[in-house]
């Protein structure tokens, strides 16, 4: 057995063993419903402490927060059903709103907050004289979970989020390293802009991690603002990569006198990143080397000499992002070490990372969880149904569950699938099985070969969409008490009303969102091109811009946006956009903006494309018109002009990596002048 395996093994031996204890105690201590403390070790529980702690101390916020709105709803409008139906809908909606915009693990405590409050505010309707004593005992149950799934974890072999998230940067760092001498070596695989689009994702993910950080380290401050740093230095690689290997291709159809020095700068560059402990010192020495080779070719005014510049510039950025992404690296390995001065601001509070936020696509997704949790209620009242508690509290919990998924629907059915599975076994367990025997320790025999293998599964992402439900839905149906309580009424019509409720949510998420991911992928894709079309009347800093971008390349890979399947809006390259917004951005900042004749180019090409940008963003497809080719042409003859002020104005980059973004099969420069 392999280490990974082993691993999942003995995590899932310890969730089990932990909810075996919760179990326990909780029927010990003569809670009502015993079996809520087992369901939340198994909802808490995950590979790292950090996160068991985390998502453990957010669920019982949640549920504290969800029983006060019970005690506010439901006493006020148990008389009014239509009313306490839609209040319920608008609190579920609401607070999935929340938890969809917050985007970290504080978010939640909202969406607990969301569908608790109809866990408990909906059985209650019936005997709301009891709300408060049930509310009490679902905070009790819930927290003893929680503390059990913590301590149990906590002492035997717990992982941990800091050594995951070292182990991830240095993996990313490999990966593009292996892209970084693909591209300086001439080697450019039909995977590598696959691979691109992952390590954007991977960036993405550091954040995830790092958000559970404060909860298992004693210096998560440092080491969380470390990270930060690291994530944005990370990002700023990408787009240098993809702009040295875009100006390489170009490069590749011209032979020169220059070919062969450049050749010879790429090798030493090559050398240098395969080089794993090189000083800052030997950094400035390649970058100041890159800089002073673009400084001579920009003289040429060739396009071949912009080209070469362009791509002399971006290398030594690149040089020195690369540099800092190893220091800091060497630093969070050994958090409390004294940080180089020239990483220090990198570490500044203020730079703290920006990510994609869509009000829009949270108020619709809200909105779908309301009609789900809505529809079932006003079923429920109409037909009097005795378990229509039960199915608008499923329709709530699975509706908010999977709110965040780029497409929910394909997840509602398979958890479904999953439930009617765990239904079978349920039945077995209460009708054949558990009568026949007495005590804990046969319980735990009895449970062991279930539980076990479905916790190892639950860890393994090829079976985790099917093994979580199965484990969730098998410990709320087979609702253990102190006591055996099999009644085949009461199992039948338990069963009904999941299904209807899991129904009702995928309904409901059908007609708001439609079917498949181009909701998200559409929304996403549409927010960077707003955002690029706005540059030239909201201007940012590079590092803000690019941390938002990289995040959306993120989200679009989570939602299969660049599958072969995929329409021709999300098959845009990753890295395209954000390479013309950072370009937009260096424009706009160059001293090149500030001289009279330049800044009325300058600002004719930027209105352009806004103008373009800001018609991708309400759907029409285009390429880019001749015009804004012809502007870039104008912009790029006053950035060559004798009196341009320093050698190699940044506008010229920047100008020509516009250029070579919009229109890389256009004529070279100087013959689309002639």
């Amino acid at each position: 057995m392999n280490r990974s395996r082993l691993a999942l093994v003995v995590f899932s031996a310890k969730s089990f063993a932990a909810a075996l204890l919760a179990f326990a105690i909780a029927a010990r201590l003569d809670l009502p419903n015993p079996y809520w403390a087992l369901v939340t070790v198994y909802v808490v529980s995950q590979p790292l402490y950090g996160m068991i702690r985390s998502t453990g101390t957010y669920r019982v916020i949640g549920t504290v927060l969800g029983a006060v709105a019970t005690w506010v709803l439901v006493p006020n409008l148990v008389n009014a059903p239509e009313l306490l139906s839609l209040a319920m809908a608008l609190w579920v909606s609401g607070c999935l709103f929340v938890s969809l915009l917050d985007r970290t693990p504080r978010g939640y405590a909202f969406v607990l907050a969301g569908y608790t409050a109809a866990i408990i505010g909906f059985p209650s309707v019936t005997h709301p004289e009891s709300l408060f004593d049930t509310s009490i005992a679902r905070v009790e149950e819930i927290t003893l979970g929680v503390v059990t799934s913590t301590v149990v974890h906590g002492l035997f072999a717990r992982g941990a989020v800091h050594t995951v998230i070292v182990s991830r940067i240095d993996a990313f760092l490999r990966d593009a390293e292996r892209w970084v001498l693909d591209t300086l070596e001439g080697r450019r695989g039909s995977a590598a802009e696959k691979d691109q689009q992952r390590l954007a994702a991977d960036v993405t993910q550091l954040g995830v991690l790092a958000a559970h950080l404060p909860f298992e380290a004693p210096q998560a401050r440092e080491i969380t603002r470390t990270i930060a740093a690291i994530q944005n230095r990370m990002s700023a690689l990408l787009p240098l990569a993809s702009a040295m290997e875009d100006r390489l291709v170009a490069l590749a159809s011209i032979e020169s006198e220059n070919t062969d020095e450049r050749r010879e700068r790429m090798v030493a560059l090559a050398t240098w990143v395969r080089k794993p402990n090189s000083s800052y010192r030997e950094a400035v020495v390649l970058a100041r080397s890159c800089q002073d080779l673009a400084e001579r070719r920009a003289e040429t005014g060739t396009w071949e000499g912009m080209l070469d510049a362009s791509l002399f510039v971006r290398a030594a950025e690149f040089v020195y992002a690369w540099q800092d992404c190893r220091d800091l690296r060497v630093h969070l390995r050994t958090p409390g070490t004294q940080l180089a001065r020239r990483l220090a601001p990198l570490l500044d509070d203020s730079l703290a990372r920006a990510v994609h936020r869509d009000a829009g696509q949270a108020i619709v997704s809200a909105s779908a969880a309301g009609l789900a949790v809505l529809g079932i209620s006003v079923t429920w009242i109409t037909t009097a149904w005795p378990e229509g508690a039960g199915a608008a509290l499923t329709a709530a919990l699975y509706a908010c569950a999977y709110a965040a998924r780029p497409d929910p629907v394909p997840s509602l059915q398979t958890a479904l699938a999953a439930t009617v599975l765990a239904f079978v076994f349920v039945a077995v367990y209460t009708f054949i099985i558990l009568p026949s025997i007495d005590g804990l320790p046969m319980l735990a025999m009895v449970l062991a070969p279930t539980y076990l293998v479905a916790g190892a599964l639950a860890g393994q992402p090829r079976w985790a969409r099917w093994a979580g439900p199965f484990l969730m839905n098998l410990n709320a149906t087979l609702a253990l008490q102190g006591t055996l309580r099999a009644d085949v009424g009461s199992f039948v019509n338990s069963v009904i009303s999941q299904v209807v409720g899991f129904l009702g949510a995928i309904v409901a998420t059908s007609i708001v969102r439609g079917a498949g991911s181009s909701f998200t992928v559409t929304r996403v894709m549409r927010a960077g091109f707003r955002e690029l079309a706005r540059l030239g009347e909201r201007p940012q800093s590079r590092a803000v811009y690019t941390a938002k971008m990289i995040d959306r390349v993120g989200l679009l890979v989570t939602a299969g946006a660049f599958s072969d399947e995929s329409d021709e809006l999300a098959r845009r390259s990753a890295l395209l956009d954000l390479r013309i917004g950072l370009n937009v951005i260096d424009l706009l900042g160059s001293e090149l903006a500030t001289e009279k004749a330049a800044k009325n180019a300058i600002d004719r090409l930027v209105e352009a494309l806004g103008k373009y940008f800001a018609g991708l963003a309400k759907g029409r497809q285009a390429a880019p018109p001749d015009q804004l080719l012809e502007r870039i042409d104008g912009a790029i003859g006053e950035a060559v002009h004798p009196e341009s002020k320093p050698k190699i104005p940044l506008a010229l980059v920047a100008l020509v990596g516009l250029r070579r973004a919009l229109f890389p099969d256009a004529a070279a420069y100087a013959e689309a002048k002639a």
